[in-house]
């Protein structure tokens, strides 16, 4: 028989008969696997292995696939690798721009809480001015002439006019603090 019928009754014999060659173990093994990966790249460390084996015969690569097994050539397995590495970054720089995307809506959120706690001390400012100028006007009109008659009878101690408050605290007028002051 000639060397290449033989490998062609061998390989048919191998096609055609059931796999009794798989450990028996194997099912059990690959059920506490919680992952399958979805194909293994088997390497073939020739072109021309491949080649051969292709001619030899044309449905070697659907039945690889069919199994989930891609064959690799040397120069099919470095396209797979830098195809694969990419895509591994692509994963991170993703995983990462989640991340910032989380920390800046939660910054934004605090920022937002801060506004309210800034507009609540402006107000708290705001009606301290407005009690320290009204107290003024009080001691200025009601408590500073009884006081100057009284000075009158000692006039060594001058008591001085208090100076009023005119400022203001200043409004917030960014628009994402007025939005989370609204809001309150």
């Amino acid at each position: 028989m000639p060397r290449g019928s033989a490998r062609r009754a061998h390989r048919a014999a191998r096609q055609g008969a059931p796999r009794a060659r798989r450990r028996p173990g194997r099912a059990r093994v690959l059920d506490r696997v919680r992952r399958l990966p979805e194909l293994t790249v088997a390497f073939i460390p020739s072109e021309s292995l491949i080649s051969s084996a292709l001619a030899a015969d044309p449905g070697l690569l659907d039945h690889a696939f069919r199994k989930r097994i891609a064959l690799a050539s040397p120069v099919t397995l470095w396209s797979v690798l830098k195809t694969v590495a990419f895509s591994w970054q692509q994963d991170v720089v993703s995983q990462e721009a989640h991340e910032l995307f989380r920390v800046s809506r939660e910054l934004y959120g605090r920022l937002s809480t801060m506004a309210g706690h800034v507009d609540k001390l402006g107000r708290s400012i705001r009606g301290s001015v407005v009690d320290y100028n009204r107290f003024v006007g009080s001691l200025e009109r009601q408590v500073l002439p009884s006081a100057r008659r009284l000075s009158l009878l000692d006039e060594s101690k001058v008591i001085a006019d208090p100076a009023s408050i005119e400022d203001e605290p200043r409004l917030l007028t960014a628009p994402e603090l007025v939005g989370a002051v609204d809001e309150d």
